[in-house]
Parts: structure tokens; sequence; C-alpha cells
């Protein structure tokens, strides 16, 4: 590699109907992780048509074998990978429909991007979320690098009109213990956000990036895609040396 590699995270609320911005998305980026694809197992080699020049790999989480769909309804995630790095590139499946990986090994350093799409922010759910925090610093443990990047919708509002919410309060504590860092409200300013509630009129910063020291050492740059209309969320592109 002779460039920064850029990554971007998006909540695209439909790979569908996001398409069109999905493919200016990969024009942006080296790899692009998704949440919400909305795609049942038996569609997930749609999103190996978004762009010819990229591969693709797709979890969902609503099976068509059933007539009652398993899962949360509108869930899925996928990872997409310019196939001129592939030969860098190995996906990780961790057994797991919020969570998919993919390491890269550029002159010896091995880095690790977790596709990360955790559960709405509800009393209901809240268990569920400290599991997956838990699943983060096993994950880090286990790696045999400490360049580890989790990405994507973690439902945790660090800022926005509405204020840090319980999950947000639970995700920077849960970093401030854990010498992890929220490299996305570390690098953007405070009036950031990632989300735009058009029944409510407000805005959120839902979407982030979680790393180790390490990692952070590494990041060049942090965007917010602001421009990007197809979904509720907008893409945050992670730019690493």
């Amino acid at each position: 590699m002779d460039h920064n590699l850029i990554v971007g995270t998006f909540n695209c609320c439909n790979s569908k109907s996001s398409t069109d911005e999905l493919k200016q998305l990969c024009d942006l980026c080296d790899i692009v992780v998704l949440q919400e694809t909305w795609l049942l197992d038996i569609e997930l080699d749609y999103l190996n048509n978004i762009d010819n020049r990229f591969y693709a790999k797709g979890i969902s989480s609503m099976s068509s074998t059933s007539k009652i769909f398993i899962g949360r309804p509108f869930g899925g995630i996928a990872i997409l990978w310019k196939k001129s790095i592939g030969q860098f590139c190995e996906i990780v499946d961790m057994s797991d429909t919020r969570m998919l990986a993919i390491e890269l090994n550029f002159d010896g350093k091995n880095i690790l991007l977790v596709n990360l799409y955790l559960p709405y922010d509800n009393c209901n759910n809240e268990s569920e979320f400290m599991d997956y925090l838990t699943k983060m610093l096993m994950v880090i443990e286990s790696f045999p690098s400490p360049y580890v990047y989790f990405l994507g919708d973690l439902n945790a509002n660090t800022n926005g009109s509405t204020g840090i919410s319980r999950f947000g309060n639970i995700l920077v504590t849960h970093c401030a213990d854990n010498n992890l860092h929220l490299a996305d409200t570390e690098v953007l300013t405070n009036d950031s956000f990632t989300f735009y509630s058009h029944a409510h009129n407000s805005t959120s910063w839902l979407d982030h990036i979680v790393t180790t020291t390490s990692g952070l050492d590494l990041i060049t740059d942090i965007k917010i895609c602001s421009e990007f209309v197809s979904s509720d969320h907008l893409p945050v592109l992670l730019t690493l040396d």
C-alpha cells in the first residue's frame, strides 16, 4: 500500500434503496462497512453487484426458510472491500448477526476492522448492549496486534440536540474504564451528529469508531459525509496511515 486506507461506515437503512449513494461511498473508500442492509439471507449476493471493483460479504438477520422472520426484522450487516487490496484482506466470521470483521496485513502490520451494529437504546436491551461491550474487550485481547477498530451504528448517542443518552453514557464510561478511545468524538467538533430524526426534528451522534490507543495513533482523519440523503444516518469516513 502506497496510500492511506480509507474506511467508511454507514447505516444505509436499506442497501437497495441506497444503492446510488453506496456507489458514491465506494468511490471514496477502500473498505465500506454497512448496517441495516435489509437483505434476506437469499438476497446477500446483491451486495456483490453494488460496485464491480469490490468484493462483498454480508450477514442477514432474517431467515428466508421461516414463515416468520427470525431476528430483528430490518437488520443485517455487510463489508465491502476493494479487489485491488484483496490480497491483504481476510474476512473474519464472528458467528454473530451484529458483528463481522475484516483483517488486513500491510507490511507486516495486522489491522482488525469490526463492523458493529448494537441494539437500540432501550432499558430492555441494556443487558445485551453491555454483553457486546464485553465482547469488544475479548476481541481486542485475542487479536495479536493492538490495531483494532470497531465501526458502526452503536445506537449510543453521545451528543446532538437530544443530549447524551443512557447507552451513550455507558459507552463513554466503558471506554474510559478500559483505556479505549471514541475516536470520532476526540477528532470531530462537539456539534457533530450522524443521525437526523425527521419525526422529532432532532439530531443524535449514534455512529462511532472505538479503538485502542495504538489504533488512535494511525488515524489521520475522520469525516462525516453530510451530503448523503438516502438514509437518516450519515456515513463516517476513517482515514488510517
